[in-house]
């Protein structure tokens, strides 16, 4: 007889924030529990996140853990070290889905394990100690004994093929998909919306992520130095924030409306995992101190720019 196809799915990021990673788990759990054909699911949440855990998933769908989550990351780095499989904790199933790619490992289920990028070992001080410690120790080995390894892109994919020694024919990429908040909304009322939630009228410039370094805000301030002929803008929009930049003395200052400016290398906040603005980070157009406005249109590629003279 066959056996049965269940997966189990490590529900962590999707129960404690709403950063790309926690939206990611929360729409693949959406997925596997509505969509016609999907194979048999369960969520794993620990002890720390298990009120969240109940809100979100009915009984019969959650496998709660006696273990906080910190507990649970020194057992697997200690399993990682001592040989330790973790079928018998995890409920036997047929299939683990490690969301954020530190595995653990198994005796008899396949893992699917999920590496996001490699930050974690080329930048550990854009992370929490103990999540570098973990990722460090365990998403290696994780990765090369799972089933498949899924990136999020090509460039993140042969990462983990060089530097991790997974078998290239062991990896695959799968593009985020849109999420299932997403929805077609009417011109006017998108602009009304950004108005009144941001006061930004007219065009303004788009820009997706978190308050991090690892997400290329200084390079795309770089970029409209270099090809706007009035520079970049000194003002930002966010909620929670990491820190921008490291050694960005010479940086424009962030202003935050409604706010005071501060040097770009001051924006730096110790926060808990899944830090992320719960909407997207826009970046109004204005040039602190500069006297100057530089517009950018349409969020799909900018077709004009204006800079007026203040």
């Amino acid at each position: 007889m066959s056996r049965r196809l269940d997966v189990l799915v490590d529900a962590f990021p999707g129960l404690v924030g709403r950063g790309g990673i926690g939206r990611y788990v929360q729409d693949l759990s959406h997925a596997l529990l509505t969509l016609p054909g999907a194979p048999p699911a369960r969520f794993l949440v620990e002890r720390n996140s298990r009120a969240r855990g109940r809100e979100m998933y009915r009984p019969e769908q959650r496998l709660e853990i006696p273990l906080r989550w910190r507990e649970l990351a020194f057992l697997i780095m200690a399993g990682d070290r001592l040989g330790l499989r973790f079928d018998a904790l995890y409920g036997h199933p047929a299939v683990v889905h490690s969301t954020i790619g530190y595995g653990p490992r198994f005796r008899n289920a396949r893992l699917i394990n999920h590496i996001h990028d490699l930050t974690f070992l080329e930048h550990p001080e854009w992370h929490r100690g103990r999540t570098s410690a973990l990722m460090i120790a365990a998403a290696p080995t994780a990765a090369r004994s799972a089933s498949v390894v899924i990136s999020h892109s090509e460039h993140v994919r042969r990462r983990v093929i060089e530097v991790f020694g997974v078998a290239p024919e062991r990896t695959i990429v799968i593009p985020p998909p849109l999420g299932y908040d997403f929805r077609p909304i009417a011109p006017y009322e998108a602009r009304e919306l950004v108005a009144r939630r941001f006061g930004l009228v007219g065009d303004f410039v788009l820009h997706v992520g978190t308050i991090e370094p690892r997400k290329n805000h200084i390079r795309l301030i770089e970029a409209f130095e270099k090809h706007a002929p009035c520079g970049f803008p000194g003002a930002a929009r966010a909620g929670r924030r990491r820190r921008l930049a490291d050694g960005a003395d010479s940086r424009p200052p962030v202003r935050v409306p409604g706010g005071r400016e501060r040097p770009a290398r001051d924006w730096n906040h110790r926060c808990g995992p899944g830090c992320a603005l719960r909407c997207v980070h826009r970046v109004r157009i204005s040039l602190a101190g500069g006297g100057l406005r530089h517009a950018a249109s349409r969020i799909d590629g900018v077709r004009g720019r204006v800079c007026d003279q203040q």
